[in-house]
């Protein structure tokens, strides 16, 4: 199982005022506001945050997990801006994130070796939704695949066995 998620800055910082009053209580615990308020880049270390919980909830739907709002039951445990550890009620997710000054882009998968086996893909024909879940066909195979847009980008990626 994989999830991704990207977040166009420009459009993000546009949309998303994360600084006003109440923003960051809502969607970020103690310990991640304490990350953010400590960091050099706090933009990007919120978008960072939540492209990482986005790509988790991804991985959580997947695994048959109620769909539903709970960004602070999803939590980042560290700042490594290339990658880390995020965990939901006990469970390990672990995440790779790609930024620039444009977009971030993070993925989350279960086990920490299938980070080096991302193949990033293009939507196709052979790209399907079964409730809501992208699957790629392949012969007879359904694989798990995870689609994200936001602003200017899009990423398709799926794990390259």
């Amino acid at each position: 199982m994989i999830g991704n998620d990207v977040v166009d800055i420009k459009l993000a910082s546009l949309h998303s005022n994360w600084q006003r009053k109440g923003y960051l209580d809502k969607i970020f615990t103690d310990l991640e506001q304490h990350f953010i308020s400590n960091s050099r880049d706090q933009n990007k270390q919120v978008w960072q945050f939540w492209s990482r919980k986005e790509a988790v909830y991804k991985v959580l739907i997947q695994q048959g997990f109620k769909k539903g709002y709970y960004p602070k039951k999803i939590e980042c445990l560290d700042t490594n801006s290339i990658g880390g550890i995020v965990v939901f009620k006990n469970n390990t997710y672990y995440t790779k994130s790609l930024s620039s000054i444009d977009y971030v882009h993070s993925i989350a998968v279960l086990n920490e070796s299938n980070l080096n086996q991302i193949k990033k893909i293009k939507w196709s024909n052979c790209c399907i939704k079964i409730d809501g879940i992208p699957f790629l066909k392949s012969n007879a195979n359904l694989l798990n695949i995870s689609k994200s847009h936001h602003g200017r980008f899009e990423e398709v990626v799926s794990l390259n066995f």
